[in-house]
């Protein structure tokens, strides 16, 4: 991917969930952003050597795959909670989201 495709991919990007873990000389960042009106993940590590440069790669993904990840994987052990509650909160407002649409939807 060039720079000008990785930097493109950035753009109009919201960031909904990010972390990032460092231990023993390596690092891992892990994010939920949506663009134009889908979920990605982006994974990015690196060791001392190197850094996060160029992994900013957008992987579409859904909920229902985040929480398959937790509950049948380890992919997510430093911050599983935090996850956990980021998707409740995510799925709070869609469902806010649906009320409000089919409040106005049925008003008229």
């Amino acid at each position: 991917m060039s720079r000008y495709e990785v930097e493109k991919e950035k753009r109009n990007v919201n960031i909904l969930f990010a972390t990032y873990t460092y231990e023993n000389w390596m690092g891992y960042a892990f994010l939920i952003v949506e663009k134009d009106g889908k979920l990605f993940e982006v994974h990015a590590e690196h060791c001392s050597c190197y850094g996060l440069e160029g992994q900013f790669t957008l992987e579409e993904t859904n909920i229902k795959a985040i929480e398959h990840y937790i509950n049948n994987g380890n992919l997510f052990t430093g911050y599983k909670d935090e996850l956990i509650e980021f998707i409740k909160e995510y799925k709070e407002l869609e469902n806010e989201k649906i009320n409000l649409w089919r409040s106005g939807w049925n008003a008229k």
